[in-house]
C-alpha cells in the first residue's frame, strides 16, 4: 500500500508542478486531465520555452519560482 500512495502523490506532485510552472496556462482541472505522457510532453515544451526564453540559465524552474 505504501508504494500506490507514493505513486499518488508524485502524480499529485507533476499536476501541481505543471499548474504553477505555466503560471496557469495549463489550469489544474486540464492538467489532471491529462494522461502521464501528456504532462511530461507539456512539462518539457515548457522547460524548452523557459531555455530559449533564458538561455544562459541553469535551472530554469527554481529561477522563476523565486
Amino acid at each position: 500500500m505504501g508504494l500506490l500512495k507514493e505513486q499518488s502523490a508524485q502524480i499529485s506532485r507533476s499536476v501541481f508542478d505543471l499548474v504553477i510552472y505555466t503560471e496557469g496556462s495549463i489550469t489544474l482541472a486540464e492538467a489532471w486531465s491529462m494522461d502521464t505522457e501528456d504532462r511530461i510532453t507539456a512539462m518539457a515544451s515548457f522547460e524548452e520555452f523557459m531555455k530559449a526564453k533564458n538561455p544562459g540559465s541553469k535551472n530554469q524552474m527554481k529561477q522563476e519560482e523565486m
